[in-house]
């Protein structure tokens, strides 16, 4: 069997010019790991430069402060869609898109797992996550070796490490927004890990699997969309594994399943309403604020 570096023809990592201090970071701690020639360089989008920053009706004085916040959310959107595009003009079969913030758990096991998954590709599918955050959802364990799952999940939070295929660039690449769509596609759908967890299978119908725990985590750093530091490892449950959709609280899950998916619809469409009518949201005000 071929190894998991083996079947993967590129790994795309977006980053921004600004930052090449992380990508040094990233290619020291994978030297040795990812075959040479296969770590890629995605220079990512600069949110304040798209077409429509600044603009009603999506940005207004509601907005205020958190509009840089609102174009980072955007440049890391599309930088996304970059990194798919890249890997599908470069002809790979399979690609591993990481943000620069990606860090790696000491293996036990998960590569193989992956290379197991790629090997028998059952097809059908879109994102095969190699770490996502949050408490795990209801799935069906697909295989584990070592000290790692593989779960096919309904849709987790995420999005700095993850494998597509070939087989689903343009259906993946239809439901992310461009530069002429990125606001409205933002105000309804607030972030691409967001549309990946929610959205990404309604939409497509493509399946989505997951590692757990995580293999590939985002080490705790200065985050370049909030302009502050941030430690993702307290959203991971250490250790925890999803929960077999088979069992009792499984059953409750499917069972309200589409009242769920009623709540998400009318939640997405909500917010693109109140986008339209009055801009992107602003920072919330403390309790203790005082009152204008």
């Amino acid at each position: 069997m071929k190894n998991f570096w083996d079947r993967i023809d590129g790994v795309y990592t977006i980053n921004m010019d600004y930052r090449p201090d992380r990508w040094d970071q990233l290619v020291k701690e994978t030297s040795g790991m990812i075959p040479e020639g296969k770590l890629r360089r995605v220079s990512g989008v600069v949110g304040v430069d798209l077409p429509g920053y600044g603009e009603a009706p999506w940005f207004t004085a509601r907005t205020g402060e958190r509009s840089t916040k609102w174009a980072g959310v955007g440049g890391c959107t599309l930088s996304h869609r970059k990194a798919i595009e890249s890997a599908k003009q470069d002809g790979c079969s399979y690609a591993l898109i990481l943000e620069d913030d990606a860090a790696f758990h000491a293996d036990d096991g998960a590569s193989n797992l992956l290379a197991r998954f790629l090997e028998h590709d059952p097809g059908g599918w879109g994102l095969l996550y190699a770490g996502f955050h949050g408490m795990p959802p209801f799935g069906s364990l697909q295989d584990r070796e070592g000290g790692y799952e593989l779960w096919k999940l309904p849709g987790v939070i995420a999005a700095h490490a993850y494998v597509v295929s070939s087989q689903s660039w343009d259906s993946l690449l239809a439901h992310l927004p461009t530069e002429r769509t990125i606001w409205p596609w933002l105000a309804r759908f607030r972030a691409i890990d967001n549309y990946y967890r929610d959205h990404l299978s309604h939409d497509t119908g493509l399946s989505v699997y997951g590692l757990a725990p995580s293999w590939i985590y985002q080490r705790p750093s200065w985050s370049d969309l909030g302009q502050e530091q941030v430690d993702y490892t307290c959203l991971c449950h250490a250790g925890e594994k999803p929960r077999s959709i088979r069992s009792l609280g499984g059953l409750l899950c499917r069972m309200t399943a589409p009242l769920h998916r009623m709540k998400i619809e009318l939640n997405s469409f909500r917010t693109l309403r109140r986008a339209r009518q009055h801009g992107f949201p602003g920072n919330r005000k403390s309790k203790d604020a005082p009152e204008d």
